[in-house]
């Protein structure tokens, strides 16, 4: 699965991520602020641990962990600790960025 990553304030450079090639041994890719994520989205509206994609049977998954501000998968606010299916075409905001996802 590859994430297109896009500010809002800068949407004319777009970030691409191949999840297949950088989740870590459990499957897991975590989003937030900190340096110590696997995809750091640098703004204060960003949780320093938000959120995660993970891959399990080959399958994509996103499920916000406890962020202040919250994340939407397509245009929902998603729950806690909830885990979202994910397909092309999915697209999920955080703070002022847009994760477009695509196979």
């Amino acid at each position: 699965m590859l994430v297109k990553v896009l500010n809002a304030q800068t949407l004319g450079k777009v970030n691409e991520i191949k999840l297949d090639l950088v989740t870590n041994t459990n499957g897991e890719y975590i989003v937030g602020r900190s340096l110590d994520s696997s995809l750091i989205l640098d703004s204060c509206d960003v949780s320093r641990i938000h959120g995660k994609f993970l891959l399990e049977n080959g399958n994509y998954y996103y499920s916000d962990i406890g962020s202040i501000n919250g994340s939407l998968v397509n245009n929902k606010l998603a729950e806690q600790n909830q885990i979202y299916p994910l397909k092309s075409g999915d697209v999920i905001r955080i703070g002022e960025f847009l994760l477009v996802m695509e196979i």
